[in-house]
């Protein structure tokens, strides 16, 4: 477990920067990056990687506090946003929600609503980002139309764009 903290402004430069890293150390498709809020004077986003036991490459890391904080939420599982994921590459387009549970997402947790039947459709728009909750990888949903959508919408409306 290892994290990079190279001050990313917001998530979307996080996950540009996550994907860049993958890139360039090779990294294979059990790889697990996610995304930590820093909370400094200059609040920004850190990355941290975890790999498969026995994975022999090297993985990207720091010594900076902020990739400190974020490997030690990865390492306990008590924090992080999952940008990349075993079986991450496959959740595109529309897909069930047995598909997803294929993945390292352990739940599946619908906003104000049950648990969601394994046939269940998720329009994932191509941007499913589960986070870690008491230890488990969880991707929160809500409905849409006649199924389900990743809370987390890819480009989100910045606030006050308007004024």
């Amino acid at each position: 477990m290892t994290g990079v903290d190279r001050g990313s402004k917001d998530l979307a430069a996080a996950d540009h920067l996550a994907r860049e890293l993958v890139a360039e150390f090779a990294l294979p498709e059990e790889v697990c990056v996610c995304t930590h809020f820093v909370r400094t004077e200059t609040p920004h986003v850190a990355l941290s990687f975890a790999a498969p036991a026995g994975y022999p490459g090297e993985l990207p890391a720091d010594d900076s506090p902020g990739a400190e904080l974020a490997a030690a939420e990865h390492r306990s599982r008590t924090g992080g946003r999952a940008v990349i994921f075993p079986g991450s590459a496959g959740l595109t387009g529309a897909v069930p929600v047995a598909r997803v549970l294929e993945t390292a997402v352990e739940r599946i947790a619908v906003l104000g609503g049950p648990e969601p039947a394994p046939e269940a459709v998720l329009h994932t728009r191509d941007h499913v980002r589960p986070e870690w909750r008491e230890g488990v990888l969880t991707l929160t949903v809500t409905p849409a139309g006649e199924g389900l959508a990743p809370f987390e919408v890819p480009n989100p409306t910045p606030c006050c764009v308007d004024h």
